[in-house]
């Protein structure tokens, strides 16, 4: 559900989203994904059709504080 969503940020952002620890984060630390499904740090970039238009976000996450890469964030842009 999207109370259980980080995506929806970045898709209506349409703007990437990186967070080392969601659980410190001031708008995501009391999203579901935090308390129920454990999502700690979170990397996402949008993704859009040829006309530009929002489709979604790909994205990664993990159970435990991450300082995403640069190369980290390359991989999920391309």
């Amino acid at each position: 559900p999207l109370s259980h969503s980080f995506c929806q940020w970045v898709v209506s952002s349409r703007e990437e989203l990186v967070v080392a620890d969601a659980r410190t984060h001031p708008v995501l630390a009391g999203n579901g994904a935090v308390a129920d499904l454990g999502v700690v740090a979170y990397a996402g970039v949008p993704l859009q059709s040829s006309e530009g238009l929002p489709l979604g976000a790909f994205c990664a996450i993990d159970g435990k504080p991450r300082h995403w890469t640069t190369n980290d964030l390359a991989t999920l842009r391309d």
